[in-house]
């Protein structure tokens, strides 16, 4: 199980290390102290989308920013699959917010794709509620799934400012 543990950090270094966009995390460095594998990124969040969703108050209605935020992730997620990668967990924990900004985080069950519509029939660690019905029921399933999760977190957020 360890090598398991290690092999999948190690992929998760090698994937953040393939993206650089402004809304996506940045990897800074990685370090091993006390059996622990740690990752140093930036920006440092101040909170995630979940924490925001789950918040109450004006912040709430700001539709102009949650505008923003959706082209910032698009955009975001548009590079990812550029760089034949898919995120396999779009979900509102793995989105930070700093400041002003919006930023995709937690690379840990991404995956490398060869080709751009490429798919794959394994089981997907992804989150139920944001995963595509292809990944529930075990169908094949590719980078297109990324994008049925992106549209459930759009959803969330758009029904959250009105």
């Amino acid at each position: 199980k360890r090598t398991s543990h290690i092999s999948s950090f190690q992929k998760e270094v090698e994937i953040l290390k393939m993206v650089d966009h402004p809304h996506i995390i940045k990897y800074i460095t990685a370090y091993h102290q006390n059996a622990s594998l740690n990752l140093i990124m930036s920006p440092v969040a101040q909170s995630t989308v979940k924490e925001y969703l789950a918040s109450s108050g004006p912040i709430r209605n700001d539709f102009s920013r949650i505008q923003k935020w959706i082209c910032c992730l698009s955009s975001a997620l548009s590079h990812i699959h550029s760089r034949k990668i898919r995120h396999a967990d779009i979900k509102p924990s793995n989105i930070l917010i700093r400041d002003e900004d919006i930023f995709i985080s937690d690379f840990g069950i991404s995956r490398i794709v060869s080709e751009p519509d490429s798919t794959s029939s394994s089981i997907s660690p992804s989150t139920p509620f944001y995963a595509a019905i292809e990944i529930a029921t075990r169908q094949r399933h590719g980078r297109k799934a990324d994008v049925f999760s992106f549209g459930c977190v759009v959803v969330e957020l758009l029904t959250v400012a009105h």
